[in-house]
């Protein structure tokens, strides 16, 4: 990462983040890496936001609401993963989530 730093290339951090080389990246790195850079950006302003902690806050109950949202879906994953296979799944959902989010930038709605 020290190369990113000095050069401002961003070659060093994706290959850190695919764990391979940016010059042997594959079509699937590629399509999971939206995916991990929103991840990332997601800790990165938790983190920012609650000045450096990445405990999870509790907001009137909704980090055990969350807690069994999490259970429901990881059931419903497993469910479907004998019909398709993971990758899919993963695709499907990503899809999902960016619909989801531009509904809600669009809408402005929580």
């Amino acid at each position: 990462l020290n190369g990113a730093r000095e050069e401002h290339d961003p070659t060093p951090a994706l290959s850190n983040v695919s764990k391979r080389s940016f010059e042997q990246w594959l079509d699937s790195d590629i399509d999971r890496f939206e995916g991990l850079a929103r991840g990332m950006g997601d800790l990165f302003l938790h983190y920012w936001n609650s000045f450096g902690s990445l405990k999870p806050e509790n907001h009137n109950g909704k980090t055990e609401q969350a807690s069994m949202f999490r259970q429901e879906i990881r059931n419903q994953i497993s469910n479907m993963k004998s019909n398709l296979p993971i990758n899919e799944i993963r695709r499907i959902i990503q899809e999902l989530l960016t619909e989801l989010q531009e509904d809600e930038d669009t809408n402005g709605n929580d």
